[in-house]
């Protein structure tokens, strides 16, 4: 037979391993991921890894399209890979976010590049190197941006 006491504490191994497990799905969350199919989201992906390239060569995020222009060439075409396929208008890019030794997580990433209009009320937005979400205009005027950067809406 078990104790009250050993029960107790098994139960409370169990209830903590079940709070852990909903916090790491992100339980909650009002943000959805598009799917890794997402020609956008792709997009976007490679802009993140060309922008924190150049981050790392340059020794600080770079701060122009033609700063960010040679890595991007390193990803494919640069004309292409500018250019949202949802709404045909090139991403809007964030100039100097500092991805390196970034701590941030969730919400708290900047946001790198996102879709000038993007459809349907939502927007392709890349927050950090590779996390891509879709957002309504009010989650993405409530994302962490640097002080210089200005909405176009």
């Amino acid at each position: 037979m078990i104790s009250p006491r050993r029960h107790l504490m098994v139960a409370s191994a169990f209830a903590g391993l079940a709070c852990l497990v909903t916090a790491l799905n992100g339980c909650g969350s009002q943000v959805t991921a598009p799917g890794l199919d997402s020609p956008s989201a792709k997009r976007l992906e490679r802009i993140g890894d060309a922008y924190l390239r150049a981050t790392v060569q340059l020794n600080k995020p770079p701060a122009s399209d033609k700063e960010l222009l040679p890595f991007l060439k390193e990803q494919g075409k640069p004309a292409e890979l500018v250019l949202s396929p949802v709404d045909n208008e090139k991403y809007v890019i964030v100039w100097g976010v500092e991805l390196r030794m970034l701590k941030a997580t969730g919400t708290a990433v900047p946001v790198v590049a996102y879709e000038k209009k993007g459809a349907d009320g939502k927007r392709h937005v890349l927050r950090g190197r590779s996390d891509v979400y879709l957002l309504t205009e009010g989650e993405l005027k409530n994302s962490v941006l640097p002080a210089s950067h200005a909405f176009p809406f």
